[in-house]
């Protein structure tokens, strides 16, 4: 009796065991798989960013391209640019909106509205929009 009873008891040991390491894994497993989580969550929020900083330099060179045409031309009223992946050295393209009207108060001056989004070709984009006053 006394040798049935340690096998039994050695075996409730193995069982308990058993039942601690598939705690362990399974603890283990949810750890790994929020800390996957984390990283594909700061790997979207790093790219959204990235496509943030895109944007905001795509609207300040829309500035600087609408003063330069308000410069050469007074009827200048904007246009739509398309930036390529080439001239912005880039995986994407992005779309510049520049719309230009003259300011009722003082007729040398012009009320600038620029719209940047990049990429164009994403679920995600990202759009920044400036407003400025250029006198001629």
């Amino acid at each position: 009796m006394n040798a049935n009873h340690q096998t039994v008891q050695t075996a409730n040991r193995r069982g308990a065991v058993v039942i601690i390491l598939l705690i362990v894994l399974v603890l283990v497993a949810a750890l790994g798989a929020s800390m996957v989580n984390l990283a594909l969550t700061q790997r979207k929020q790093s790219r959204r960013e990235a496509f943030r900083s895109q944007s905001l330099w795509l609207c300040e060179f829309g500035i600087e391209r609408a003063a330069a045409a308000i410069s050469a031309n007074a009827e200048y009223t904007g246009e739509e640019w398309a930036v390529s992946e080439d001239e912005l050295e880039s995986s994407y393209p992005g779309t510049v909106r520049i719309e230009v009207k003259p300011d009722e108060s003082k007729p040398n001056r012009r009320v600038v509205n620029v719209t940047a989004q990049y990429p164009n070709e994403m679920a995600i984009r990202v759009q920044v929009s400036k407003t400025v006053v250029i006198d001629r």
